[in-house]
Parts: C-alpha cells; structure tokens; sequence
C-alpha cells in the first residue's frame, strides 16, 4: 500500500533514471563509518545518523547515507562541516536543512544536516533499526533490492515505500505524510 503522500512524492522522481543495484562491498561500509568518525570530532552533541544498505551490509547503490540533527546550533554545525566538505550541494536555510553529495574512494555520499528530527527521518531511522535488527527482514529488503537491477527509479522507490509500511503493518501517520511533500 502506498500512501497519498508517497504518492505524491514518487511523482516527483525521475521515470527514465535507471536503478544500478550492487552486490555489497564492505567498503563502503568502512568509508561511511570514516566519514561518521570525521563529523562526529566536530560535531559532538549532534545526533549522527548512518543508514542504508551499505550500513546494513546488503546489496544496494553502495552509496553512503548520512543524515545529522542538529543539536541546536545550526549555523554553527554548518560552517564546521563547509570546512571538512566545502559548500553544500542543495541548502535551504527557511527549513535548517543542507545536502552535501561527493564521493568518498569511489562511493557516493549524501550527507544531511537537519535542523530537527522530522517525522519523515524519524520514520526512516526506525525503519533502519528494524532492519539492523532483523536478519530476515534485511535479507528480504535485500532481495527486492536485487531484483530492482535495471529498475526505472520512481518504481523502486514504490516498491521500497511498499516493504517499508509492510513492516509497520499500517500507512503511516498523516503528520509522516505530511513529511513526505
């Protein structure tokens, strides 16, 4: 099941973008791991937050996703991390919210400062607990991971949409919805 939401966001995506799935490589893992050690002596108090399938160790894009909350000096966590990864990619200051997109050894990297914990990452760092915990429930993530070699980038992200609310047995709520847009 899909959500409006979902819905509304998978309009958004890329229907001739070709999805590239890889058998894991557990360096990536290491690198993402690095990239954590490096924000975190400078970020401290900050909530930092490694998620994805190079995290969990299964095939996927073998990218790196990082995602900080601020611990409330948003401005300043920003300037700290121009200096170690130059400019953001995609900043947009009405929301405290930065991209940084660059590669690390081969390995794409997407690294995101959030001023808050919004319902949507919330979402998606339980979904990542989850994951961590649950052999199966990765190894079967991981299996539709694979099948979606050479898959048009809007339809993988339902097919994930739709694991991912299988797991919680129910949409989700209508304020993570509203995240979603």
């Amino acid at each position: 099941m899909i959500t409006p939401a979902q819905e509304k966001y998978l309009g958004t995506l890329s229907d001739e973008e070709i999805v590239r799935i890889k058998l894991f490589d557990p360096r990536a893992r290491e690198e993402g791991f690095k990239i954590c050690e490096e924000v975190g002596k400078i970020l401290s108090r900050s909530s930092l937050h490694y998620i994805g399938s190079s995290r969990l160790g299964i095939a996927g894009e073998n990218d790196i996703d990082i995602s900080i909350v601020s611990s409330g000096s948003f401005d300043d966590e920003l300037e700290s991390l121009k200096r170690l990864y130059g400019e953001p990619t995609s900043f947009k200051p009405q929301r405290n919210w930065a991209e940084w997109k660059f590669k690390r050894n081969g390995f794409p990297v997407e690294l995101y400062l959030n001023g808050t914990l919004s319902p949507l990452l919330a979402e998606q760092i339980k979904t990542h607990e989850v994951l961590l915990q649950s052999p199966a429930l990765a190894k079967e993530y991981e299996q539709l991971k694979l099948g979606a070699e050479g898959m048009k980038r809007r339809e993988y992200m339902r097919k994930k949409y739709e694991f991912f609310n299988k797991i919680y047995g129910a949409a989700p709520t209508q304020a993570k919805q509203d995240s979603l847009t």
